[in-house]
């Protein structure tokens, strides 16, 4: 797990993970992974050029990225703060 450029990425297999995080928007986080989109309507987040941090409350954004980055692979769980 490394961060560069304002986002964690997970190494996994010799390939490079980017981490779903706060500071991305449903749509580019949908172009990328298009199965996360059943996630968004689960949470009823529309897809905007919108941050998640500004469009979800901070009482759902924890369970909301957890859930996306487990649709796509990623895991946040290892991720510590400038390291």
């Amino acid at each position: 797990m490394f961060y560069r450029n304002r986002e964690w990425y997970n190494v996994k297999e010799g390939v490079i993970e980017v981490v779903i995080q706060s500071t991305m928007s449903p749509k580019a986080i949908v172009e990328v992974w298009g199965n996360t989109e059943n996630t968004f309507k689960k949470y009823n987040v529309p897809i905007s050029e919108k941050t998640l941090g500004t469009l979800v409350q901070e009482s759902v954004l924890s369970a909301l990225l957890s859930e996306l980055n487990l649709v796509v692979g990623s895991s946040s769980a290892t991720c510590i703060e400038g390291g």
